[in-house]
């Protein structure tokens, strides 16, 4: 799935014309999405439950993908060698959420990046090391030159294994709905990956009362559902359906640079 559709670039541009003209406004968006996808140098297009190595350096922090929005499971094995060694990863080596390490919520105190880790800082917060004389010899608190260093990820190549939700989902299929009391609950065929507070477009669905630009999540209440308000019953859901929180700035970004190429075409589109 890409950052937009070419339908939509055209819609945006007020272009009509045949699969030859689609053609051409297909290439040049998917021109524009890889300049936008190289300029902001992630790519924005988010996964799910995507296992990722990483090599520890011995700070608190590990800097996991940008708006990581769920930790799924994170290992610690120092002979973990990015999962190549016999064993690597054991179940005993798998840590406790909220006891070994948190995801750093780093985004607005409200609004759509205050359910995300957007810096995607992934915090150790155990195996606090002691250095002499420390508390624990001088239980009562450091005295004299006592220092006792916070909790840090140890060093090793490969030896963080991260199992997490990241960036923002994009054509995740829509495969029932329902509504009561103002309250829309939608269904997928599989794991969408949103966070509550999150703006999402959804198209495609029948009847059309689904269909909006500017849904904002209100609750995840499992993996493969969330709730958007709709006021008025929207109408038994048909069929059809697929869910987008690519961020409107990024879309324009490519409407704009599609917008761009096709005037610097010498006679022009």
């Amino acid at each position: 799935m890409a950052l937009t559709t070419t339908a939509d670039v055209m819609a945006a541009l007020g272009v009509t014309g045949d699969a030859t003209v689609t053609a051409r406004y297909d290439m040049l968006r998917r021109g524009a999405e890889r300049t936008v996808i190289n300029w902001c140098k992630w790519p924005i297009q988010g996964k799910v439950s995507e296992i990722r190595y990483y090599d520890a350096i011995g700070y608190k922090d590990i800097v996991l993908m940008p708006f990581t929005s769920k930790i799924h499971n994170v290992w610690l094995d120092m002979q973990g060698n990015y999962g190549s060694t016999d064993d690597a990863f054991a179940a005993d080596t798998l840590l406790d959420n909220g006891a070994d390490y948190a995801l750093v919520f780093d985004g607005a105190d409200a609004g759509p990046l205050g359910q995300v880790g957007r810096s995607g800082l992934l915090r150790k917060l155990t195996n606090t090391v002691y250095w002499f004389p420390s508390d624990l010899i001088f239980y009562r608190g450091a005295g004299g030159l006592a220092y006792r260093s916070p909790a840090f990820w140890p060093a090793g190549y490969g030896n963080v294994k991260v199992q997490s939700n990241w960036g923002f989902p994009s054509g995740v299929v829509i495969s029932g709905a329902s509504w009561s009391l103002g309250t829309a609950t939608f269904t997928t065929t599989t794991s969408h990956g949103l966070w509550s507070e999150l703006e999402v477009q959804v198209t495609g669905v029948s009847p059309d009362g689904w269909n909006s630009k500017q849904h904002a999540v209100v609750a995840v209440p499992s993996a493969t559902t969330f709730t958007v308000a709709i006021t008025t019953d929207p109408g038994a859901w048909s069929s059809g359906g697929t869910v987008d929180a690519i961020p409107q700035d990024v879309k324009m970004a490519v409407y704009t640079l599609v917008g761009m190429m096709r005037s610097s075409v010498k006679h022009g589109w």
